[in-house]
C-alpha cells in the first residue's frame, strides 16, 4: 500500500524519508519577535508523517492538557497553499514534548534539533562579564638574593 492510502486510514502514517537530515522552519510572531514558533505541518513533516497535519491535530487532540502554555493559533500574512490562514503554533518546548510523544523513527533528531536551538539561544542571551576595571598590582619582587647558610641545619 501507498503512503497515501495508509494516511487516509491512519493519521498517524509514517512516509518514508528520503533525507535523514532534520529542517525545521521557525516563524516569530509579531507581537513577540523573540520567541521561536513551529508551524504545525512544519513540525509533522520533520517528523516524518505522511499526513503531516492530521498527524499533528490527532496528536494534539489527545494530548491538549500537556500543551497548555506551549501552543496557540496565529493568523498568517499570506495564506497557506492549501488555504489555511489560521495555523496552529507551538513553541520549541510545546514542539519538544510533541517529538516525545510522536514515537517515530525521526522524533529523536528532532527533538536534539529544538533542544540545540533552545540550548543556543539560552548561551547566547546569558550575559556576558564586563571587562574589569580595577588596577592589578604584582607583588614586588625580591631585591637581594638570600644568603645561603654555611653548614647550619635546622633541627
Amino acid at each position: 500500500m501507498s503512503a497515501v492510502l495508509l494516511s487516509f486510514r491512519n493519521p498517524l502514517a509514517l512516509a518514508r524519508p528520503e533525507l535523514s537530515e532534520v529542517a525545521i522552519e521557525y516563524v516569530t510572531a509579531a507581537d513577540n519577535a523573540e520567541e521561536l514558533l513551529v508551524i504545525d505541518v512544519a513540525l509533522g513533516m520533520a517528523l516524518g508523517y505522511a499526513d503531516p497535519l492530521a498527524a499533528v491535530e490527532a496528536l494534539y487532540a489527545a494530548h491538549q492538557d500537556e500543551f497548555v502554555g506551549h501552543t496557540g493559533e496565529i493568523k498568517l500574512f499570506k495564506a497557506e497553499p492549501t488555504g489555511r490562514s489560521v495555523v496552529r503554533v507551538f513553541n520549541l518546548e510545546g514542539a519538544m514534548q510533541m517529538c516525545r510523544l510522536a514515537l517515530t523513527p525521526l522524533a529523536g533528531e528532532v527533538f536534539g534539533a529544538l533542544k540545540g536551538t533552545e540550548m543556543g539561544r539560552a548561551v547566547r542571551a546569558f550575559p556576558q562579564p564586563a571587562r574589569s576595571s580595577a588596577l592589578v598590582f604584582q607583588f614586588p619582587k625580591r631585591r637581594k638574593a638570600r644568603r645561603a647558610t654555611q653548614g647550619a641545619r635546622h633541627e
